[in-house]
């Protein structure tokens, strides 16, 4: 009796102790997360679409230098596949920020531009057709980043630094039956991801 009197004393000792500190540390990552989204509400959203810029690169070669007509052949078919999954994903993305990210500004760059943006030059970002322009610039010193996840259609949320934050700052949606629906509806799973990031970001200001 004595033994179990000592440890419900020890659980409420402890339990009671520790209770505040959880309570601060959660305050704390709220107090942040609203900041992170205040900045990023005033600041811009870049995307980085992922191009597969090796491959085509690779295959654009080989087109290139390869003697046998068949050979040539075949890579530019695969070639053409190629950039035609990069048109139908990138539309897809596109549609589903255009409609459901409403929390700041948004701009999409290929991923193989990224490395040369972060050396300082700006004009990296695509039009709505996929297209670099020029006149698409980030102003912002402040800026956080939508980049791939475990695959090229899942996106997650991160600051420049490619950190990710605290919950309950968003990071990464969870959809139901998210392979199925990735194969069955690119299009569907890009704009669910994105319309449960815009919606967590929205109640955090």
């Amino acid at each position: 009796m004595m033994k179990k009197s000592y440890i419900l004393l020890l659980y409420l000792f402890v339990h009671g102790f520790f209770q505040p500190y959880e309570l601060l540390a959660q305050y704390v990552d709220l107090e942040n997360a609203k900041s992170a989204a205040k900045n990023l509400h005033e600041s811009v959203l870049i995307v980085r679409f992922p191009v597969n810029g090796p491959k085509i690169r690779y295959l654009q070669n080989r087109i290139k230098t390869s003697q046998n007509e068949k050979t040539r052949k075949n890579f530019t078919k695969e070639l053409a596949a190629a950039e035609e999954l990069n048109k139908i994903r990138f539309t897809a993305l596109y549609s589903a920020l255009k409609n459901k990210y409403t929390f700041s500004p948004f701009l999409i760059m290929p991923d193989s531009n990224y490395n040369v943006f972060l050396k300082g030059k700006n004009e990296v970002f695509f039009n709505e057709k996929a297209e670099i322009d020029p006149t698409l610039l980030c102003k912002n010193n402040t800026y956080y980043l939508l980049i791939s996840g475990d695959n090229q259609d899942q996106y997650v949320l991160v600051n420049k630094e490619l950190q990710k934050l605290d919950k309950p700052f968003p990071h990464r949606a969870t959809i139901f039956l998210s392979g199925l629906t990735r194969v069955i509806n690119r299009g569907k799973y890009y704009t669910k991801q994105i319309d449960w990031m815009n919606k967590r970001l929205v109640n955090l200001l």
